[in-house]
């Protein structure tokens, strides 16, 4: 079966998300309509005339705003954009339940699961113009496209084998083969762009890159690739500093601007020196988008350019919010206005800004200090600041994703058998250790499906810490550990001669989980298991490290352990980190199965959820997926954080209570406002 290792999941640690939780416009709640849906987002009226509010939400976006369009990859602009200013055909309801959106009504799906036939409602772009199958069809072969330049988790290549426009408001889907996420993760994950607008973009951008030459870039753009990502060896940080003038250049006479070097300052021990290898591969990246206008034609010059084109600052969409020109001043806010024409009616509030405002503490001040509405992420200790103040109330809810000890399960590793990861399993007490660590801030977590998703299986329990129960582990996989007369271990578990000794890898200036390593390591002692937490820098020292050979820098064997996390979206999906076509190997050395799980019986219950559309049959089937995660302990699995945002006491919906207790609780953003 045929996956792409972007498939509905990201680096939770690498800031490349697949798609913001918050601000996509779900649906309907579980306890407001059955759960497939039966109205389409905004449908209901928003009573806007009823509300007597401040006209205007200021909401805090705490990282730079960068492509507002289906080429986000970051959540800043996830928040700003998904359901605000875009949206797809299908949403989400507060259960994470997809229901229709953009679509009149479930999309209609053929027997064999093949064909998706969508009718549109009546809708209409900022600009004014309709939303029609031909706009629907464009922005689907953009996503079907070689040269995709969405969010990864939506390009569409190897599941997409046409879409169709039947007529001005229905569009036939035909999937490569039978794909259950194309409801739960595309349909509600690509947001639909007008054809008139990126065409026009298109032949602006275009028209400026004429003024390249074809050599001239393609010569720029091997020379940085030679230094920056050389087909053997390492980056050379000379040979990248001598390309980039020339790359420069030709960046330049395409018409494209020069990314910053202050956003590479990512270099050295403390991250902040200038790397010129990092600035060299995204002038790189800009060389190709620029040969592809020069080289491409059709859909796939516009696909591969598709994040330069203008409207990516300035976006057009089909949400209740829109960008007038000049919406976005960079590096300092985004302003948005109420779209009248909205098709779920008009929004309670005319205004909605943005500012941007990167540092956690001074976000939460704004807050306190009545001077924003909204702030989307709160840290345990702002939380603690904000928690008794009677002007804010907050959102609070399991997130999306999790962390865990990432066992390398290959034969000869430390961890390769079950009884040393049972081991591990039974000597901890998780729920102290999760509380401690994370400041009351994490739900202890049993699998790879969170507690907010309908996929969740609720049967998990995590296991009493017994330090014999975990020692008998130990011994089931053929260790010796000396004991005392109640079965606490002595010293060291050994086994051939050697001792239970290892390297456990986490990423540097992260708290919390540098901190539960450390409460881990000081309990797994105890049943004859010494760790050594090893911090370390994401760029320079864990990205080699999850990479085939998987040999840590200034190591001359690959790692047995690694503390990180993922996030993912409502799709639970976990073909890309525990199927067997997913083990990293030489041929396929950066796929996300790095820790290599391999079992049949979770691989035919990973093709059999892909398989099957009905929720509550995938749900029943990633439900004994979950229950295998358990068995096998492939990962730890540490927790799920608790997300909490932060609110005006006096921001409320005109539909009725806010649901503060999902991830979704803003899905009516266009009935939101505060109150005077």
């Amino acid at each position: 079966m045929r996956r792409t290792k972007w498939n509905a999941l990201a680096f939770l640690f690498s800031g490349a998300l697949v798609l913001a939780a918050c601000g996509q416009q779900p649906g309907e709640s579980a306890e407001e309509s059955e759960p497939t849906g039966s109205e389409p987002v905004g449908s209901q009226p928003a009573e806007s005339e009823a509300a007597q509010g401040t006209g205007t939400i200021t909401m805090v976006v705490d990282g730079q705003i960068t492509t507002l369009s289906n080429a986000l990859s970051d959540a800043p602009t996830g928040e700003a954009y998904v359901g605000f200013i875009g949206t797809g055909l299908y949403g989400y309801d507060a259960s994470l339940t997809p229901i229709p959106d953009l679509a009149a009504d479930l999309c209609e799906v053929s027997e064999d699961e093949l064909v998706w036939t969508c009718t549109l409602r009546e809708a209409t772009f900022h600009n004014g113009d309709p939303v029609t199958a031909a706009d629907v069809v464009f922005t689907y072969q953009l996503a079907q496209s070689a040269n995709c330049r969405f969010n990864p988790s939506i390009c569409l290549a190897p599941f997409l084998e046409s879409a169709t426009e039947i007529d001005e408001t229905t569009v036939e889907f035909t999937l490569l083969e039978p794909y259950a996420p194309f409801a739960t993760a595309i349909l509600p994950g690509i947001n639909i762009d007008s054809q008139a607008v990126v065409e026009a973009a298109y032949e602006e951008f275009a028209g400026a890159a004429e003024g390249a030459d074809a050599a001239a870039v393609t010569a720029a753009q091997a020379a940085l690739d030679a230094a920056a990502a050389p087909e053997e060896g390492d980056p050379d940080p000379a040979a990248c500093e001598a390309a980039l003038a020339d790359g420069e250049a030709q960046v330049e006479a395409g018409g494209v601007e020069l990314p910053s070097r202050d956003d590479f300052n990512t270099g050295g021990e403390n991250a902040d020196e200038f790397d010129p290898c990092a600035y060299g591969t995204a002038l790189s990246d800009l060389l190709g988008q620029i040969l592809a206008a020069l080289e491409e034609t059709g859909i796939d010059a516009i696909a591969a350019t598709y994040p330069l084109l203008s409207f990516n600052t300035e976006p057009v969409g089909t949400g209740p919010f829109m960008c007038e020109p000049g919406c976005l001043a960079p590096g300092e806010s985004l302003t948005l206005v109420a779209y009248e024409g909205f098709y779920g009616g008009a929004p309670a509030t005319d205004t909605v800004v943005m500012p941007i405002i990167t540092d956690d503490i001074q976000g939460a001040n704004a807050l306190q200090a009545g001077q924003v509405d909204w702030k989307y992420s709160l840290t345990a200790d702002a939380y603690d600041a904000l928690k008794d103040d009677p002007n804010i109330k907050f959102a609070e809810y399991p997130d999306l994703g999790y962390f865990g000890l990432q066992y390398n399960l290959r034969e000869g590793q430390l961890f390769a058998d079950l009884g040393a990861r049972k081991a591990v399993q039974y000597c901890i007490d998780k729920a102290a250790t999760v509380d401690q660590a994370t400041n009351g801030q994490g739900v202890p977590a049993e699998a790879d499906i969170p507690p907010s998703s309908w996929a969740y299986n609720p049967d998990l329990q995590t296991v009493e810490r017994d330090v014999p129960t975990a020692i008998g582990h130990l011994e089931d996989a053929g260790w010796t550990v000396p004991v005392d007369a109640d079965g606490n271990a002595t010293g060291l578990a050994t086994r051939d001669g050697v001792e239970f000794v290892t390297d456990v890898y986490v990423r540097a200036g992260r708290p919390d989980r540098i901190a539960f390593m450390e409460l881990l390591r000081d309990q797994v002692i105890d049943c004859g298991i010494q760790i050594n937490v090893i911090e370390g820098d994401f760029s320079t020292v864990l990205l080699p490290l999850l990479t085939y050979p998987h040999i840590p820098p200034n190591a001359s064997k690959p790692f047995d352990a690694y503390f990180g996390g993922w996030t993912t979206t409502p799709e639970p999906d976990p073909y890309a980190l525990f199927h067997s076509e997913q083990c990293t190997n030489e041929e396929q050395p950066d796929l996300y199965n790095y820790v290599c799980y391999q079992n049949p019986e979770a691989d035919a219950l990973i093709d059999e959820g892909l398989a099957t559309s009905d929720q509550d049959a995938r749900a029943a089937i990633y439900q004994e997926f979950e229950q295998i995660m358990f068995d096998d302990q492939p990962y730890l699995f540490a927790w799920s954080d608790v997300a909490r945002e932060g609110l005006d006491v006096n921001l409320q919906s005109t539909a009725g209570e806010l649901e503060l207790g999902s991830p979704y609780w803003a899905w009516q953003l266009k009935t939101l406002f505060v109150a005077e």
